[in-house]
Formats: structure tokens, sequence, C-alpha cells
């Protein structure tokens, strides 16, 4: 009976061990981009004009939050990831947030991706410490998403001289 109770209690720790890594790692909330955005974005002729519209524009800022006190980079990779982040200095924060707000690092190419597909996570924090913004990025295919959405980075696809920029400031 001891047997028993230890490896329903292994068993046990171990779910819980993979539910939170999955929680931590992937997006299990609703993704929907809501009605402002469908609209704004998506229901047009030209969703390249769209976005090109509302380039440079602060409602659509990444991440749409100017207290950003400190941003964590992790591997997207079960339970390891998370214990070997790190966070990027005052000055790496800056470029990084620089990057994204800019659209001439991204192409229109689109191009999905599962959330266990991408290498890398990049999570924003107030200073409050609530995450207010995660990256998704994929370093060998290029592609990247954002939550919340902006059309700065039209639909993730990063031009390859950009990508070398971007790994420079992730590292």
């Amino acid at each position: 009976m001891k047997y028993l109770i230890n490896a329903l209690a292994i068993i046990t720790l171990i779910g819980g061990i993979y539910v939170w890594d999955a929680t931590y790692r992937y997006e299990l909330y609703s993704s929907c981009k809501g009605e402002r955005i469908i609209q704004t974005f998506y229901r047009t002729d030209n969703q390249q004009q769209a976005f090109s519209a509302h380039f440079d524009d602060k409602n659509w800022d990444f991440p749409q939050y100017s207290d950003i006190a400190r941003i964590n980079v992790a591997k997207n990779t079960p339970v390891l990831g998370y214990l070997f982040s790190h966070n990027l200095s005052a000055e790496k924060r800056k470029k990084l947030l620089a990057f994204f707000r800019n659209p001439n690092h991204f192409t229109w190419q689109k191009k999905d991706l599962k959330a266990s597909e991408y290498d890398i996570q990049i999570r924003f924090y107030d200073s409050k410490n609530r995450q207010i913004g995660k990256i998704w990025l994929c370093s060998s295919c290029a592609m990247c998403k954002t939550v919340p959405f902006t059309p700065d980075v039209k639909f993730g696809n990063i031009k390859p001289e950009s990508m070398k920029e971007l790994m420079g400031i992730v590292n």
C-alpha cells in the first residue's frame, strides 16, 4: 500500500509539473484577436494597406504598455527553459522594444507555427511583476508571434539581416 501511495504521489507531482510547464510555455487561453483588430486589419480587401496605415501608431505599439520593468528571455523547452532564463539589461530592453516597433524588420510572408515550434520565449513584465506581453520566436525559420497584437510585425516573418540583429539582442 505504501508503494501505491508513493507512486500516486510521484505521478501527481509529474503531472502537476507538466501542467504548470504547459501553462507557462504555451498560450492556453483564448487567442481571439478581438473585434476591433478584426475590423481594422482583417476585414479589408487589402490587408497590407490596412497594416501599413497603422505603422508608428502609438495605439498599436507593442506591448501597448509604457511601464516595462523587466524583459525575460527563455528557451521554449520543458521545465529547463524557465530555470535557465535571463533578464535583459536596460539597454537591451530599449533595443528590443525598438526592434519590434519597427516594421522595416519584417516581411509580408505568412507562416503559421504551433507554440511548440518556437524555440525562444520573450516575456514582458511591468513594475508590479505582471506579464504584459509575450513573444514566441523561431530562430531557425525567422518567425515570431506577439501577444498582444501589433501591426508593426506584419505577419511575423523577420528579415534575415534583422534576425541576426535580434539574436544579438536576446542572447
